[in-house]
């Protein structure tokens, strides 16, 4: 929609500039002008900003053109020129062009500005297309030479035939710019009521999503406050019970009885320990026994084997057995 707005806008403004400039050239006489022969070409292009358009204005007589140009420039032209070549008659011509500022940027500082070119040619009879070009000269013998632009005028059928016409043609544009303002403001009131409503609902999003989590914190606070009552409760039953009977007895048994069974512990510990160590002594014994008759003969050593079997189950009988019971 803005792009269509600033199209039309763009169209009425250079309707309105080629307006203004065809009354203006009017009131004064068409200049002849000079034809030149294609050597005298001029070979200055100092290419700078590319230029926006070309139009013509076909006026009440047949051959009367008017043609223009924009050009975007860094500097200020004190003098113009249009080059304008004439088919199938390929003959040459310069004119002189007016120059102005555009209207929107007369009165801003900046180092670019749009200027406006205009003249008023009168072409050969039976001419079908024109081609121009435009040589600007500055200040500080600064020059500029914008590209050729091709102008049909066989297929041109658009053109307004006199001030009339594009006077006519400049109402309707306006008429329809109007329209186009007015979608445009509408639209515009539409896309802010959609965004004041895409704000209001995620505002009532964030409500709904603090809602859930209010409600799990009630739920979880519903919880705690239970396991709260029933402690609450328990306590309450232990500080109504009666302490129980021999309480100072019974402690005063079971720290005996816990320091009977620590020491047993302890001593059961160490005869382990020892017990561990004649075993291990026993059993290196017997190694370095079959170690020193391992080339003596079986009947030798099975008796050997058999006598400390039966030394082991003397010493066996003979290890006391400590038995501790604690009620």
């Amino acid at each position: 929609m803005r792009v269509v707005l600033r199209l039309l806008a763009a169209s009425l403004f250079w309707v309105l500039i080629s307006f203004h400039l065809v009354e203006a050239l009017q009131e004064d006489s068409f200049s002849s002008p000079h034809k030149l022969m294609p050597k005298d070409r001029p070979l200055n292009d100092h290419r700078e900003p590319q230029c926006d358009r070309i139009s013509s204005l076909k006026t009440e007589e047949q051959q009367r053109i008017f043609v223009d140009r924009v050009v975007q420039l860094s500097f200020e032209p004190t003098a113009a020129f249009l080059f304008i070549r004439v088919w199938p008659q390929e003959e040459l011509f310069r004119v002189s062009a007016e120059f102005s500022a555009a209207q929107a940027e007369r009165d801003l500082k900046q180092s670019s500005k749009r200027w406006l070119f205009g003249a008023k040619f009168i072409s050969p009879s039976g001419a079908e297309r024109l081609e121009s070009s435009l040589l600007i000269i500055g200040e500080k013998q600064r020059e500029y030479f914008a590209d050729p632009v091709v102008l049909n005028l066989k297929s041109d059928v658009n053109r307004p035939e006199s001030v009339d016409g594009l006077r006519e043609l400049l109402l309707q544009r306006k008429k329809q710019l109007k329209e186009w303002r007015a979608v445009h403001d509408a639209q515009a009131e539409t896309l802010a009521d959609l965004r004041v409503d895409a704000d209001r609902i995620a505002n009532l999003q964030r409500i709904v999503d603090l809602q859930n989590d209010l409600k799990r914190v009630e739920v979880e606070k519903r919880g705690v406050e239970t396991d709260i009552e029933t402690l609450r409760h328990s306590l309450q039953l232990v500080n109504t019970q009666s302490p129980p009977r021999r309480f100072t007895t019974r402690e005063a048994e079971l720290t005996r009885q816990l320091a009977q069974l620590t020491s047993v512990a302890r001593s059961t510990e160490s005869e382990e320990q020892q017990r561990q160590t004649t075993s291990q002594l026993e059993l290196q014994r017997k190694l370095d026994m079959i170690e020193s008759n391992s080339l003596e003969n079986v009947d030798d050593l099975h008796d050997r084997l058999q006598d400390l079997r039966r030394r082991r189950e003397i010493l066996e009988k003979h290890v006391p057995l400590r038995n501790h019971f604690v009620e």
